[in-house]
Protein backbone atom coordinates (compact mmCIF):
# COMPACT_ATOMS: atom_id res chain seq x y z
CA UNK A 1 0.00 0.00 0.00
CA UNK A 2 1.78 3.29 -1.25
CA UNK A 3 1.23 6.81 0.62
CA UNK A 4 1.62 8.62 -2.93
CA UNK A 5 0.13 6.35 -5.64
CA UNK A 6 0.33 7.79 -9.21
CA UNK A 7 -3.54 8.14 -9.42
CA UNK A 8 -3.45 10.10 -5.63
CA UNK A 9 -0.91 12.63 -7.26
CA UNK A 10 -2.95 13.22 -10.52
CA UNK A 11 -6.51 13.26 -8.22
CA UNK A 12 -4.61 16.04 -5.80
CA UNK A 13 -3.16 17.97 -8.61
CA UNK A 14 -6.95 17.20 -10.48
CA UNK A 15 -9.05 18.35 -7.47
CA UNK A 16 -6.16 20.97 -6.08
CA UNK A 17 -3.86 22.30 -8.36
CA UNK A 18 -5.53 23.23 -11.22
CA UNK A 19 -8.75 25.61 -9.88
CA UNK A 20 -6.03 27.39 -7.56
CA UNK A 21 -4.42 28.08 -11.19
CA UNK A 22 -7.21 29.41 -12.91
CA UNK A 23 -8.35 31.18 -10.03
CA UNK A 24 -4.64 32.92 -10.44
CA UNK A 25 -4.92 33.81 -14.11
CA UNK A 26 -8.62 34.73 -13.34
CA UNK A 27 -7.04 37.53 -10.96
CA UNK A 28 -4.10 38.31 -12.55
CA UNK A 29 -6.31 39.11 -16.20
CA UNK A 30 -9.32 40.57 -13.90
CA UNK A 31 -6.77 43.14 -12.34
CA UNK A 32 -5.15 44.05 -15.61
CA UNK A 33 -8.68 44.21 -17.00
CA UNK A 34 -9.62 46.88 -13.92
CA UNK A 35 -6.76 48.97 -14.58
CA UNK A 36 -7.58 49.22 -18.29
CA UNK A 37 -11.15 50.12 -17.44
CA UNK A 38 -10.32 52.52 -14.99
CA UNK A 39 -7.69 54.46 -16.67
CA UNK A 40 -10.41 54.49 -19.61
CA UNK A 41 -12.66 56.14 -17.53
CA UNK A 42 -10.63 58.56 -16.04
CA UNK A 43 -9.41 59.82 -19.73
CA UNK A 44 -13.41 59.95 -20.92
CA UNK A 45 -14.10 62.16 -17.61
CA UNK A 46 -11.08 64.40 -17.69
CA UNK A 47 -11.99 65.53 -21.50
CA UNK A 48 -15.37 66.15 -20.62
CA UNK A 49 -13.58 68.47 -18.29
CA UNK A 50 -15.13 66.83 -14.79
CA UNK A 51 -13.51 68.13 -11.50
CA UNK A 52 -10.27 66.40 -10.69
CA UNK A 53 -11.59 65.27 -7.50
CA UNK A 54 -14.71 63.29 -8.62
CA UNK A 55 -12.82 61.96 -11.43
CA UNK A 56 -10.26 60.45 -8.54
CA UNK A 57 -12.96 59.10 -7.04
CA UNK A 58 -15.09 57.60 -9.97
CA UNK A 59 -11.55 55.50 -11.35
CA UNK A 60 -10.93 54.36 -7.79
CA UNK A 61 -14.76 52.98 -7.28
CA UNK A 62 -14.66 51.80 -10.97
CA UNK A 63 -11.56 49.81 -9.99
CA UNK A 64 -12.70 48.83 -6.71
CA UNK A 65 -16.07 47.48 -7.85
CA UNK A 66 -14.55 45.73 -10.83
CA UNK A 67 -12.03 43.97 -8.79
CA UNK A 68 -14.47 42.93 -6.07
CA UNK A 69 -16.50 40.84 -8.76
CA UNK A 70 -12.86 39.35 -10.26
CA UNK A 71 -12.06 38.35 -6.46
CA UNK A 72 -15.32 36.83 -5.90
CA UNK A 73 -14.93 34.88 -9.56
CA UNK A 74 -11.80 33.60 -8.74
CA UNK A 75 -12.35 32.54 -5.42
CA UNK A 76 -15.88 30.60 -6.88
CA UNK A 77 -13.37 29.10 -9.48
CA UNK A 78 -10.92 28.04 -6.85
CA UNK A 79 -13.05 26.74 -4.29
CA UNK A 80 -15.74 25.20 -6.68
CA UNK A 81 -14.44 21.36 -5.79
CA UNK A 82 -13.63 22.36 -2.18
CA UNK A 83 -16.79 24.39 -1.39
CA UNK A 84 -19.10 26.76 -2.43
CA UNK A 85 -18.16 30.58 -1.29
CA UNK A 86 -21.92 31.63 -3.20
CA UNK A 87 -23.22 29.28 0.09
CA UNK A 88 -21.58 31.64 2.61
CA UNK A 89 -22.22 35.09 0.47
CA UNK A 90 -25.88 34.89 0.34
CA UNK A 91 -28.21 37.08 2.40
CA UNK A 92 -30.96 35.58 3.92
CA UNK A 93 -34.16 35.48 1.94
CA UNK A 94 -35.63 39.26 3.04
CA UNK A 95 -38.73 37.66 2.94
CA UNK A 96 -38.52 35.32 5.67
CA UNK A 97 -37.25 38.78 8.12
CA UNK A 98 -40.56 39.91 7.55
CA UNK A 99 -42.80 36.83 8.10
CA UNK A 100 -41.36 36.70 11.10
CA UNK A 101 -42.48 39.89 13.03
CA UNK A 102 -45.82 39.55 10.92
CA UNK A 103 -45.18 42.25 8.67
CA UNK A 104 -45.92 39.81 5.22
CA UNK A 105 -49.55 41.67 4.69
CA UNK A 106 -47.37 44.92 4.05
CA UNK A 107 -45.58 43.17 1.02
CA UNK A 108 -46.03 43.07 -2.35
CA UNK A 109 -46.94 39.46 -3.98
CA UNK A 110 -44.01 37.83 -5.81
Amino acid sequence: MEFLSPEKITSLIENYALPFIWAVIIYIVGRIAAQIISRVVAKMMTKAKVEETLVKFCTSLTYIAIMAFVILAALENWGSRQHHLSRFLRLPDWRSAFLCRGLSATLPPE
